[in-house]
């Protein structure tokens, strides 16, 4: 960058990308230009990256250091004009002043999209504050958008719409703009107070609804001041031009028809909360959308014209269930292409999200939450609140498919939840612990020939791995520590922060042996506790060499209560399950009754275990201190055992769980959603030009519907603009343009 003039507390900055990339419009990356630059005032504000922020959120502080910022069309090399609120601030740089640097530009989201008048360009909105304008071109049904010609800057951006003569009005936190060519001619103070909810085209002015309610008008160039055009009970979110003398407006809970100032028509919604309006398909009628999928075009009397009931079918996909510190059960699910966080309860499922788009995906549980590893590279901590804690993209050499990982191969975290947990392998062997911006806090590489076989969490901030030649190591933010041990398995022990492992002796250098013959015991296996530094604090039995590589499912109740094994015996070929039972002074064997190639599951305060019986097709559930079977359960076929925080067994089967009380004595089952109707929410309405037609958008779908006849599909779902001939779809970048 360079400082290409500097006059009080205004400063031009030329900012060039070296490598080969655009450089756009970000206020926040202007400030840190700034401070890379000397500036004393301007600080970071790009703190925040919430996925579910309002248009302008995110680049809302940048209000306290900057009066003014505006930028020259996004290309390799821009010009960005700042004017900070305070001259002093700006008194160490020299104008002609050159610097590399790193610094980059925070994300930003698309407010919206919006076509000139004869469709000969795009205009792209983003909540950094510009609004880009992007020449199109159609040839042959081919549609193509162009680099950007000009643009217009708004500080603190809301929302943007075209009128007639290519005018461009921007609404901000306190006021309106018009510009033309990008650049402003007129404005317009908000009232103190006043929030807008609503801002839409009507021919040379625009619409603007409040939260109060109110409805105004504005035509740049000709109104010095609002136009009251009458006001609803409620914040205004939709707003559509009818005909010269009526305007549509809609509440949550209505839509009404305002004339001469006043409402003409009201009409109450009966299909749940109003979420979109537009122009309807009748001459002088409205179209509303609402929360639960349905589409009501109303004519210019208020009577009924249409209604349409979205209904989109979709397959749907439970994965692994996960209990919470209360002992609720959760679950991720697949609902079409999208990812839900799903509460399991008897008397039903409760979806939070969608979370992300999933082609495939898998879990495993976190701290107050699951990883989920989505399409592959991805990795998102999910709180059990829905939230979505972090998110990273991982190497692909942590990689294979989701669905063919074993769960030690999987990502976690620590518990602290500050952690990543990470192994790889494929073309490299290692193991990491990386922070929630996914710089690598330690690693540990694996020995010549030995891959990554398993991590654990360990303590609250550290992990545990180890690799197949049995090389372990401690994982901590102070960074990696090669314990004095061989580690072959593990498994988390969280009432202690510990381990339940299974260990050897550490090998020594060849130099150190006599005659260079290994002992035999050294290559013993024992099974051990490890205390939350990974230093052993108690055994629990002794595995015979040979038997070291077989031995393996080792497992831990909740409470670390009851401890097993699946410990290989050569002599008979076989693997033999072992059970322990902890207590305050040490650990007893208790009877193991399943079989050989069984998986038992531990309820979470040792009461109960369940396995399913292969042979017999059944799940037994047993009582473990009293070394008796309390039922046998036959409930066809079933892939997933887990216990709730009440005691309950619940078992996954192929179309539904089934939860069963301590004594086996069934007390609820759920089909599960394998397939469904969904009705999503209507989350935009856009009149389709001079035609009477409305492009609807869901959540799940977009379609144009008329009149008459059946709803046309949309390639994409996510149109954000139209004309009689074009749709803007939100995806890519600047956005995507396909006929209609």
């Amino acid at each position: 960058m360079k400082v290409n003039a500097l006059k009080g507390a205004e400063i031009k900055l030329a900012v060039r990308a070296l490598v080969d990339d655009t450089v756009s419009f970000c206020p926040i990356l202007a400030l840190r230009l700034l401070e890379e630059l000397g500036a004393t005032g301007p600080v970071d504000e790009a703190r925040s990256d919430d996925s579910r922020a309002t248009p302008g959120d995110l680049h809302a502080p940048i209000a306290a250091y900057l009066v003014s910022a505006r930028s020259t069309p996004p290309k390799k090399s821009v010009t960005y004009t700042l004017e900070v609120r305070d001259a002093a601030w700006l008194k160490t740089i020299k104008k002609g002043a050159t610097l590399e640097t790193t610094a980059y530009a925070a994300p930003t989201r698309r407010v919206g999209a919006a076509f000139s008048a004869d469709g000969s360009q795009v205009v792209a909105g983003w909540d950094a504050g510009n609004v880009d304008a992007h020449a199109v071109t159609q040839k042959k049904r081919q549609v193509e958008v162009g680099k950007p010609v000009w643009s217009a800057h708004h500080l603190g951006l809301l929302a943007f719409t075209m009128l007639d003569e290519d005018v461009l009005v921007t609404a901000g936190r306190d006021e309106l703009r018009a510009h033309r060519e990008g650049e402003a001619f007129a404005a317009l103070r908000l009232d103190p107070g006043a929030t807008i909810t609503a801002l839409v085209a009507d021919g040379a002015r625009a619409l603007i609804g409040f939260a109060d309610g109110s409805v105004a008008g504005w035509q740049p160039g000709k109104d010095k001041a609002l136009v009251r055009l009458g006001a609803l009970d409620a914040a205004v979110n939709g707003l559509a031009a009818l005909d010269k003398s009526s305007v549509a407006a809609s509440t949550t809970t209505e839509v009404a028809i305002l004339k001469k100032g006043a409402i003409a028509t009201r009409v109450k919604s009966e299909h749940g909360p109003v979420t979109a309006l537009s122009r309807g398909v009748t001459k002088g009628g409205l179209a509303y959308g609402t929360a639960t999928g349905a589409v009501v075009c109303l004519k210019a009397d208020g009577a009924l014209a249409r209604k349409h009931q979205v209904e989109v079918p979709q397959d749907c996909a439970l994965w692994f269930l996960h209990r919470d510190p209360r002992g609720h059960l959760f679950a991720l699910a697949r609902r079409g292409k999208r990812l839900f966080l799903a509460a399991c309860e008897p008397q039903g499922f409760t979806f939070e999200g969608p979370l992300a788009e999933v082609e495939q995906f898998s879990s495993t549980p976190a701290p107050d939450g699951l990883v989920a590893r989505v399409n592959e590279q991805t990795v998102m901590y999910i709180g059990f609140d829905g939230s979505v804690r972090w998110t990273q993209q991982i190497p692909t050499p942590a990689l294979r498919a989701a669905h063919l990982s074993p769960p030690c191969y999987e990502p976690k975290v620590t518990r602290d939840g500050r952690g990543l947990i990470l192994g790889f392998t494929e073309t490299e062997k290692a193991a990491e612990l990386r922070d929630p911006a996914g710089a690598v806090l330690a690693r540990v590489p694996g020995g010549w020939n030995a891959w990554f076989s398993g991590a654990i969490p360990l303590g609250q901030d550290a992990a545990l791995a180890w690799f197949s030649d049995g090389t372990a190591a401690r994982l901590s933010p102070a960074g990696s520590e090669k314990l004095g041990l061989r580690v072959h398995s593990a498994a988390a022990i969280e009432r202690t922060g510990g381990a339940f492992a299974l260990v050897c002796a550490a090998k020594k250098a060849d130099d150190e042996y006599e005659d260079g013959i290994i002992p035999e015991d050294e290559d013993a296996g024992r099974l051990v506790e490890l205390d939350a530094g990974g230093s052993i604090v108690a055994t629990l039995a002794t595995i015979a060499p040979r038997a070291v590589g077989s031995t393996s499912g080792l497992q831990v109740s909740g409470d670390g209560s009851l401890l097993s094994a699946s410990i290989y015996n050569s002599d008979i070929g076989e693997h033999v399950p072992h059970l322990w039972l902890r207590e305050s002074d040490g650990s007893r064997a208790l009877k193991a009754p399943w079989g050989p190639y069984d998986w038992p599951t531990f309820a979470p305060d040792g009461s109960r275990l369940a396995w399913h019986n292969r042979d017999g097709g059944h799940v037994v559930l047993f009582d473990p201190r009293a070394g008796r079977e309390v039922a046998r359960l036959s409930v066809g076929d079933v892939w997933g055992i887990e216990f709730d925080g009440a005691g309950r067994l619940v078992l996954t089967g192929d179309d539904r769980l089934y939860w069963f009380d301590g004594a086996g004595v069934g007390c609820g089952e759920l089909l599960l959603p394998a397939s469904e109707i969904v009705t999503p929410p209507v989350e935009r309405l856009l009149a389709g030009g001079d035609e009477p037609e409305v492009v609807v958008a869901t959540t799940l779908n977009a379609f144009v519907l008329r009149a008459k006849g059946e709803p046309v599909a949309l390639r994409d779902r996510d149109p954000i603009a139209s004309t009689d001939s074009l749709v803007a779809h939100a995806r890519g970048w600047p956005l995507t343009v396909r006929p209609r």
